[in-house]
């Protein structure tokens, strides 16, 4: 069991989120869980390579408190697929800060998705489904195309190939919401025809930063794109297409 002090990390807990304007989020009971989901994902990474990051603090900055920068733009009870979503971020920690959110990560790497699952379980978050499946598959699933009213992602692909493989998801009248580095605004100008044909409309595009313990700031950008049409029936192609042609 990997040897995490619980009082130094409830300290970087509390002054990481505090520092990046999560401040409500902290509380007992969410810094319980937040610590059992560090203990857990750290000793699986010993056996399984989940993450390159390691230290206490950078998962704290760089897996939880990133991964909840666009925490309040899910509406109440909402539906939510998470496209790419590796060892389970950002739909871990919004399972776990969002209880009222029904949330399907999407992962096409199996031993990525062993994690979130047996995590899930482990944490008692009952609102989270884990799924192995490629999105361009996955898709066109029975009752999968336009059943969601989110879809969201981070650091998966560039944005005008990662629309294609989320939009498709998303009801008319829902969201995607990408969470996106310092080049998401160069990602939003080169993606937005793209976005266009997709039936998406680009409503926001906020930048801000993560900002460390020492006060070194990354910049984020958190884009969203609204649902104005269906997707036309073509898309989304075979991801061998996607990624030589993006719309």
């Amino acid at each position: 069991m990997p040897d995490i002090n619980t009082c130094e990390f409830s300290q970087a807990f509390e002054k990481i989120f505090s520092a990046n304007g999560l401040n409500t989020l902290i509380c007992d009971k969410n810094t319980d869980k937040f610590y059992k989901l560090t203990v857990l994902l750290t000793e699986a990474n010993v056996k399984t390579n989940l993450t390159a990051i390691n230290d206490t603090a950078e998962i704290i900055l760089k897996h939880y408190a990133d991964s909840l920068l666009a925490y309040d733009y899910f509406t109440p009870s909402a539906s939510v697929i998470d496209i790419g979503c590796g060892a389970g971020f950002p739909s871990l920690p919004l399972a776990i800060i969002r209880p009222d959110l029904w949330i399907t990560a999407l992962d096409s790497t199996g031993k990525k998705i062993d994690f979130v699952k047996d995590t899930a379980k482990k944490l008692g978050l009952g609102n989270i489904t884990a799924v192995c499946a490629r999105a361009e598959e996955f898709v066109n699933l029975e009752g999968k195309r336009e059943s969601y009213d989110f879809a969201t992602a981070r650091a998966v692909s560039r944005l005008n190939i990662l629309s294609e493989l989320a939009l498709p998801f998303v009801k008319p009248g829902g969201s995607f919401i990408a969470l996106k580095a310092k080049d998401g605004e160069r990602e939003l100008d080169e993606a937005k025809s793209g976005i266009n044909e997709l039936g998406g409309n680009v409503i926001s595009s906020k930048s801000l930063s993560l900002t460390d313990l020492s006060g070194e700031a990354y910049q984020r950008y958190l884009i969203r794109i609204e649902k104005n049409s269906p997707t036309p029936i073509k898309y989304p192609r075979a991801y061998a297409k996607i990624t030589k042609k993006p719309l």
